[in-house]
This record gives C-alpha cells, sequence and structure tokens, in this order.
C-alpha cells in the first residue's frame, strides 16, 4: 500500500487526486493528522490517536507540537487492527513515552460501561460554516437530546486560531528552510508566504528533524 499523490509538502497546495465518489470534488484535505475531513469527504471510517501514540520517525516533518498520525479504514474493526500494532515506543519519536498500548479490539468488542456523553462546541470559525451544517448539527443535537452538552468556550479561545497559525507557520519555515532556499520558484504561492511569515516570528520553532524524509 502507499501513495502515488500528496499534497505540497503536507501543507495546503492540493494535488490532483479526485474524490472516490465523484470526481468533480475534492477528497479533503488533511492538516496535521486531522483526520475528520478526508475521511467524512470519502465515506470511510478515520482514527486520531491521542497525542505521543504512533511514532512519527520517518515522516515529513511539519510542526512538532502539531503532527500526528491518522489512520482510515472501511471499518472501526479494521481501524483497531491497523492502529494495536503501531502503538508502540520508538525512541526515534521524542514525543512517545513507555506506556500500555490500548486494547482497541477488545474495548471495541464490549458494549460500554456507560451510555456515551458528546461534548457540542462552537469554536471560534463556527460562523464560518455554511447554514445546511448549522442546522445539521442543530438536528443531531435535538436528536441526541439530553446526550449531548453544550460547552461555550472562554474568550481567550477566540485567539486559538491565530495562535494555530503562527505556531505552524513558524514551525514549517524552520522544517523547509532547505527548500524554501534551493527552490522556493517551485513551490505555491500559498506555502511560500506562509515561510515568510514565520521567518518573520521570533519564538523558537518546535520542529525536530528527521531522516528519510518522505512525504505523509
Amino acid at each position: 500500500m502507499g501513495k502515488t499523490v500528496t499534497t505540497e509538502l503536507a501543507v495546503y497546495a492540493p494535488g490532483k487526486t479526485r474524490n472516490p465518489h465523484d470526481r468533480e470534488r475534492t477528497p479533503g484535505g488533511s492538516s496535521s493528522g486531522s483526520i475528520i475531513r478526508p475521511a467524512s469527504y470519502c465515506g470511510v471510517y478515520g482514527f486520531k490517536p491521542s497525542f505521543g501514540l504512533i511514532s512519527r520517525h520517518g515522516v515529513l516533518a511539519l510542526s512538532r507540537l502539531l503532527d500526528h498520525i491518522g489512520i482510515f479504514a472501511r471499518s472501526l474493526v479494521d481501524l483497531a487492527l491497523y492502529a494495536e500494532p503501531l502503538m508502540v515506543l520508538d525512541a526515534r519519536d521524542p514525543d512517545l513515552r513507555p506506556r500500555m498500548r490500548p486494547a482497541l479490539r477488545e474495548t471495541l468488542a464490549q458494549e460500554p460501561p456507560l451510555p456515551p456523553r458528546l461534548a457540542f462546541v462552537r469554536t471560534p470559525a463556527w460562523g464560518q460554516a455554511d447554514g445546511d451544517v448549522q442546522n445539521g448539527f442543530a438536528d443531531l443535537c435535538a436528536q441526541l437530546g439530553n446526550r449531548v452538552d453544550e460547552v461555550e468556550l472562554p474568550a481567550m479561545f477566540n485567539h486559538t486560531l491565530d495562535w494555530h497559525r503562527t505556531l505552524m507557520e513558524t514551525d514549517l519555515a524552520v522544517s523547509f528552510t532547505r527548500e524554501y532556499q534551493r527552490g522556493r520558484n517551485k513551490l505555491s504561492d500559498s506555502l511560500r508566504e506562509m515561510i515568510k511569515r514565520g521567518q518573520s516570528n521570533t519564538a523558537p520553532s518546535t520542529t525536530f528533524k528527521q531522516s528519510p524524509r518522505s512525504a505523509h
């Protein structure tokens, strides 16, 4: 198994891949291992483990604090089957710690000991969602009734998108120093602008270098 097309340096510029259900539509992109969008767009299951559970060694490094390994599969059972063997300690990833491997398959085969409870959080980007999306969430919450708690974020979260962009652009400016210095004319306009903004930040980068380098 492998990929024949990847997004430019795992950032934003899309490749030629199309949605498997409709070639006129996008398959959805991933950012820092956030696989919810491509999984939902393509009609498969997506799983983003907690930070530090799957080694990122050998994956193209963008930001140490943001990079994640995510998994796609056709079923929850397959997700567990793929994920469990990958959740092992790897000293080559500095953010992995010794811990017991989650028993995903065993847990999946059991009935939940308690009814699941969900939180509905309107993020600072909620206003950017189309009306159909907002109405869909409202209908879902109505159907779930008291199993959903609506959480209102404190005012400080209003700045999280800006903080995330600053952190990501600072790190990728360091991670892609070689590419920018040797071939900036071959990079997309959007990536060049992100690197330039990242270079202007004075905060120390959190990125860690790895080799060999391969796109994820």
